[in-house]
């Protein structure tokens, strides 16, 4: 990331570095003016720098921001000096001597045969130098803007594996285990998969009190029949609700080994391998969902989520848009966006996505951390606040301490 941010505040700012040379060369200032114009110089290459800074993806810290800014300065000086080198060049041609040099100079280098034959190597060492010293600038502008301003904290990963497999044969028959179940699938959907798997498994084991017949009537089916692919897939549900992802692979392989038309059983598989990490292995289950069900919604916004998790946002934004094509009103599909959008550095296109997601389901807890946090890294912290304060409302376990940074930031 700070490779990026130097790159991009190199290229902004060699305009600024570029008519400074200009004014340098061509109106070949001396006395203090040569003075004031290198202070010139040194501050715009320390604002490249802090402007280096400013583009890290918060939380910055100083090393960061250092290492931006020298990528910034190093940019800037590299393009700046190959410019000032070539004009220099030029004017030794034409004999019009070094910038910074009066006519008695000039004569004086001449007469002792100093002239022009050193003043090539002079001014390429001179560059050398002073692309050293613009990157080391940049490089101190860089660190004390991430000194002053870190930015909130990394928000939590974005999805990166979908939600779980939907519920098999068995059914909650209680309201509480019901909810908890829902709230697995929730977390699990919106990123907190340890926390949304933790409440898969409650449920479960709530519905097992009340149902503990529940896997042994799936055996007992698959015994009966088994070529039952509609069974095997049971199971390869009921084993990821318990989190038991390997033994749901081996079900959901077996189911499709018996129904390979199945695009139900290829996105169960999708979000297992997902679960485990198999990113590369859960995109091509969804991928063969998708060859059959090129209208799924849901398969097209999980896609996204995994793509994501490849670190493939421009990709996954294609699959989530799709998604939104199919079925606007799935707010999970909006907060996926959103986060991609922010992956890509679009910040109010994000806040955009957040809003509409917010709109369809405003309990959602990780959409109004997550825009929280953009807000306040806008600068924007009279925004942020709210939102990260609903965000606590709801339960999300890192709004607190985000608050608290608002709060500091705002003395």
């Amino acid at each position: 990331m700070a490779g990026k941010a130097g790159l991009k505040a190199g290229l902004i700012g060699v305009i600024a570095l570029l008519v400074i040379t200009v004014i340098n060369q061509f109106l070949s200032p001396t006395g203090v003016l040569i003075y004031a114009m290198c202070g010139i110089s040194a501050l715009t290459y320390i604002g490249i720098g802090v402007l280096a800074g400013f583009l890290l993806i918060p939380p910055r810290t100083p090393g960061q921001g250092a290492g931006a800014g020298a990528t910034a300065g190093l940019i800037g000086g590299v393009i700046n000096g190959a410019v000032s080198f070539g004009i220099t060049s030029i004017r030794l041609a034409r004999g019009l001597g070094y910038p910074g040099m009066g006519s008695q100079q000039m004569q004086q280098l001449a007469e002792r045969g100093m002239y022009p034959a050193l003043l090539g190597p002079s001014a390429i060492l001179g560059v050398v130098c002073g692309i050293a010293i613009c990157a080391g600038a940049a490089a101190v502008g860089g660190a004390i803007f991430a000194s002053a301003r870190p930015g909130l904290a990394t928000r939590p990963a974005t999805p990166t594996t979908p939600q779980p497999p939907s519920p098999g044969r068995a059914t909650l028959t209680t309201q509480d285990a019901a909810a908890l179940a829902g709230k697995g699938t929730e977390l699990t959907k919106l990123g907190q998969y340890e926390e949304g798997l933790r409440a898969q498994v409650r449920a479960f084991e709530q519905a097992l009190k009340l149902d503990p017949d529940t896997t042994a009537d799936l055996e007992q089916a698959l015994e009966l029949d088994p070529q039952d692919a509609a069974a095997w897939k049971d199971k390869g549900d009921e084993m990821a609700k318990q989190g038991r992802p390997k033994e749901a692979l081996v079900a959901y392989e077996q189911a499709l080994a018996l129904d390979p038309q199945s695009v139900k059983t290829w996105y169960n598989k999708g979000t297992t391998l997902a679960g485990l990490g198999r990113y590369e292995e859960s995109l091509i289950a969804f991928e063969q969902a998708l060859a059959l069900d090129p209208q799924d919604a849901l398969v097209l916004s999980q896609k996204g989520a995994v793509l994501k998790g490849l670190k493939r946002p421009a990709d996954a934004l294609i699959a989530c848009e799709r998604a939104l094509d199919l079925d606007p009103q799935n707010e999970v599909t909006w907060v996926n966006k959103g986060d991609t959008l922010d992956m890509l550095g679009r910040h109010d296109e994000a806040l955009v996505a957040y809003e509409r997601a917010l709109a369809l389901n405003p309990q959602i807890a990780y959409a109004w951390f997550n825009k929280g946090v953009i807000l306040a890294n806008l600068g924007r912290i009279r925004e942020a606040l709210p939102c990260l304060e609903r965000a606590s409302q709801l339960g999300f376990p890192q709004a607190a301490s985000a608050i608290a940074q608002c709060r500091r930031m705002m003395r």
